[in-house]
């Protein structure tokens, strides 16, 4: 079992590209409205060699957000719309998404990655999480 398996069934695991500006920003979502702590963080980059992550990755070129909730991963939008889900209160609104076919969203979701790069800025490296969110982080 990967290490991001075993820490699932603990947690809900995100596992966002460290160096994307619109990750993070949804990372910030995620812990500003995370009360009930179901969300553990973690770098793409940090977990890029673990067996689930290399199982997940060459099927489907994810570089942005993967769910990893109960052991099972979720990728590209319905990896969003699940973390959308699961912060209730207006986040669940998200789940009209739902309605439209997954490999529609799914190409929406690949052009935004391709491009987001374009509209934000690339860090140059992974940064260190504020000291307040340190214990959400893997």
């Amino acid at each position: 079992m990967s290490k991001l398996t075993a820490i699932s069934y603990d947690y809900s695991v995100v596992l966002i590209d460290g160096q994307c500006l619109l990750c993070h920003g949804f990372a910030k979502r995620i812990l500003n409205s995370d009360k009930k702590n179901r969300f553990k963080l973690g770098y793409l980059q940090t977990f890029v060699n673990d067996d689930l992550v290399k199982t997940i990755k060459p099927q489907s070129h994810v570089d942005s957000v993967i769910l990893i909730k109960n052991g099972k991963p979720y990728i590209k939008s319905e990896a969003a719309l699940r973390v959308m889900k699961s912060l209730g209160g207006l986040y669940r609104i998200s789940m009209v998404f739902r309605l439209i076919p997954k490999f529609i969203r799914d190409i929406v979701y690949d052009w935004i990655a391709r491009n987001r790069f374009g509209w934000y800025k690339k860090l140059d490296e992974c940064p260190i999480p504020p000291q307040k969110w340190r214990d959400k982080f893997i």
